[in-house]
């Protein structure tokens, strides 16, 4: 049984390239900008936020944050600004660039 390789796949691939063609299929910049916003989080949102609030899906600069009371959705949805600013600083320009909210209770 053969098994099909592109020619981009026929020579090896550093990691980090490899990483960042998957990033950016899903919409989601470099694999150093993504891995950094995860990563700082608590720097984006404060420790008190980031004990409430996780990131999740982040699909073309639109990221899922999930949060485990209504009221946190409603709270950090006031300070998106902030957040999308932060991100920026965090992940680099344009990685993130809208919030939804999503509640999942823990």
């Amino acid at each position: 049984m053969s098994t099909w390789r592109s020619d981009e796949e026929s020579e090896p691939q550093a990691i980090g390239a490899s990483l960042d063609r998957v990033a950016a299929r899903l919409g989601a910049g470099s694999a150093r900008g993504l891995g950094a916003l995860y990563d700082r989080w608590e720097d984006i949102v404060g420790a008190a936020a980031a004990a409430h609030a996780q990131p999740g899906a982040l699909r073309r600069g639109r990221l899922v944050v999930e949060v485990d009371h209504p009221a946190w959705a409603t709270s950090l949805a006031h300070l998106e600004a902030t957040l999308l600013r932060r991100a920026a600083q965090v992940a680099g320009p344009g990685v993130v660039e809208a919030v939804d909210w999503r509640v999942r209770p823990r």
